[in-house]
């Protein structure tokens, strides 16, 4: 949430989370899901693919 708008790696994202790198890219993408559907899609912050790039949030 410090940074807005900034696009971080799948690799940033697993490092941050694990503490590294992980095998299957379908727990980075389980992990998203559900932090989308807590977000809800009233909210303020959303999560946005960033496609071939990574992830970043997204204030509306």
């Amino acid at each position: 949430m410090s940074q807005p708008e900034r696009v971080f790696s799948r690799r940033e994202l697993e490092i941050a989370v694990w503490g590294h790198e992980q095998d299957s890219s379908d727990n980075l993408r389980s992990v998203l899901h559900t932090l989308r559907r807590a977000l809800g899609d009233d909210a303020p912050t959303q999560v946005v693919n960033v496609h071939g790039l990574g992830y970043k949030l997204v204030n509306r």
